[in-house]
């Protein structure tokens, strides 16, 4: 194992993306990235599947048609990670603060006015195999406002043809369309001639795949295949770069993090004969998947359904329960398996029976007096009685 080729790696500030001069206005909507979300993607370096690309000098042709420096190029990335097993490194982004919408002059080398959002975060690689040589640092990214500018913010391309280019555009618009960037990329290409037009992209429902074939930069003796995924909040999923139907690269993202419950209930007390009872629970989660409900001693009552992240699911009692306690556990996971739980105790408790009405005395009259009047009576008429008999 080369140690020392950690202290190599290269801080991914990539100078393309310091702005010029710049105006500010609001945050764009095209945004779907939030302050406080966190992400890590996994770097694989398959080193042994590298032997005919440098047997091929494909980086030489690289080079020329979509250039990246040695810093960033293929052979960069090889040479930093061929020691160790993939995935080799973790490299967490957690988002800080959102900036106001700007104008101006994005890419230093272009002179293209296009309008950003800048995001603020925390950057770093970590080696779990070594995490002494993790290493952490503040940046900023742009998510431009559409389509057309992603092409410019890629350089035409040219960052998808390295490990490291990917990194610079870790998160894009939301309003992407994959139809148009492939046919502006394709007409790009076409304008630049030659060897570019061997370049074959395909259009995904949540990104794009890129194909050079045999031959098709001159030097490269089998196909270069790259696919690129996103999500619908317009952060990177997935890429990865094969070369004749070997994967070279691989960068995924990964969730560390379960879904968190941000609103639970209190247990709670109901009579029998209830009605119109429900509990609600809140979480969030970057990809929320399903929930269940299970009522102890009984199993699973709800689910799985699924939830989407910050809104509530609600789960209405059933009617007719008996005096007692009832424990409902609410399990949430997401798209990765990772889950969270909680309880809720109801407990339905014995009606007080009605009080009896009482009974309605002589309207006017207080019905103590009233009663007393027929008690006299009533005595009265006991003696009257028994005189008569004398």
């Amino acid at each position: 194992m080369k140690k020392t080729k950690i202290l190599t790696i290269i801080t991914l500030s990539l100078l393309v993306f310091l702005p010029f001069i710049r105006f500010s206005t609001s945050q764009g909507a095209y945004v779907g990235t939030q302050e406080g979300d966190e992400y890590l993607w996994q770097l694989s370096v398959y080193s042994l599947n590298f032997g005919t690309y440098f047997a091929d000098n494909l980086e030489d042709s690289l080079g020329i048609l979509f250039p990246l420096g040695d810093e960033y190029n293929m052979t960069r990335v090889y040479g930093d990670w061929s020691w160790g097993s993939p995935p080799q490194s973790n490299w967490p982004i957690t988002v800080n603060a959102i900036g106001t919408e700007e104008t101006g002059q994005l890419l230093p080398l272009d002179p293209t006015i296009i309008t950003s959002t800048p995001v603020n975060g925390t950057a770093g690689y970590e080696i779990p195999s070594l995490p002494i040589y993790n290493t952490y640092w503040d940046s900023t990214w742009y998510i431009v406002n559409d389509t057309s500018s992603y092409i410019h913010q890629t350089l035409y391309l040219a960052l998808f043809f390295s490990g490291y280019g990917i990194m610079g555009v870790p998160f894009i618009p939301t309003t992407i369309n994959w139809a148009t960037f492939v046919s502006e990329s394709l007409a790009a290409m076409s304008i630049f001639g030659g060897l570019y037009n061997n370049v074959s992209l395909t259009a995904l429902s949540n990104g794009f795949t890129l194909n050079v074939p045999p031959l098709g930069f001159d030097n490269n003796s089998v196909a270069i295949d790259i696919e690129v995924n996103y999500d619908a909040n317009g952060v990177l999923t997935y890429y990865e770069f094969s070369y004749g139907a070997q994967m070279l690269v691989k960068y995924t993202l990964v969730e560390p993090f379960a879904p968190v419950i941000t609103s639970t209930p209190v247990d709670f007390s109901v009579e029998t004969g209830y009605t119109g009872v429900s509990i609600q629970w809140t979480a969030t989660d970057l990809s929320p998947n399903t929930y269940t409900i299970a009522l102890q001693g009984s199993g699973n009552v709800a689910g799985p359904l699924a939830w989407s992240s910050g809104s509530a699911i609600t789960y209405n009692v059933p009617t007719g329960l008996i005096a007692g306690n009832y424990t409902y556990t609410i399990t949430i996971t997401d798209d990765y398996g990772l889950s969270v739980t909680d309880s809720v105790i109801m407990t339905v408790e014995e009606s007080e029976p009605e009080p009896q009405p009482e009974p309605e005395g002589i309207p006017g009259y207080d019905p103590l007096i009233v009663i007393g009047v027929f008690t006299i009576a009533s005595f009265g008429l006991f003696v009257l009685i028994k005189k008569n008999k004398k």
